[in-house]
């Protein structure tokens, strides 16, 4: 797998993504605001949708837990870590979704970290507009 970092829009990807198997999408989740916690979540949901109406096959741990209502469960990395580098292990390549917040995240920086670590394409992803 080839390493390093490629930028790029939902757009340019979609034209792509479909033969490239499995992408884990990384977005930040945690904060102490609730109205930003739910501002990330939706970010997640929405990019994870139209990535899929595209053809691409991604996989979000933010977007599919929202989507399922575990927001009774903690937010923080310490609980959610195992699970979303097992899951960063599993797919093809990490999509780093830049939205306010991805570059001081705790968990995307693990799952950045993991991918490289795995030699895994890690691609930063630009947000619809």
């Amino acid at each position: 797998m080839m390493q390093g970092k490629f930028h790029t829009t939902c757009e340019g990807l979609a034209v792509h993504g479909p033969s490239m198997g499995l992408m884990y999408l990384a977005s930040p989740l945690t904060h102490a605001d609730p109205l930003v916690r739910f501002s990330r979540q939706y970010q997640a949901r929405r990019h994870t949708k139209w990535l899929i109406k595209k053809g691409v096959n991604v996989f979000s741990p933010i977007a599919y837990t929202a989507a399922i209502g575990l927001n009774d469960l903690p937010f923080d990395w310490n609980y959610w870590g195992r699970m979303c580098l097992e899951q960063v292990a599993a797919a093809q390549a990490v999509l780093v979704l830049m939205i306010p917040g991805w570059d001081t995240s705790v968990g995307v920086t693990a799952e950045i970290a993991h991918a490289r670590k795995l030699r895994k394409p890690v691609w930063y992803l630009q947000p619809l507009e």
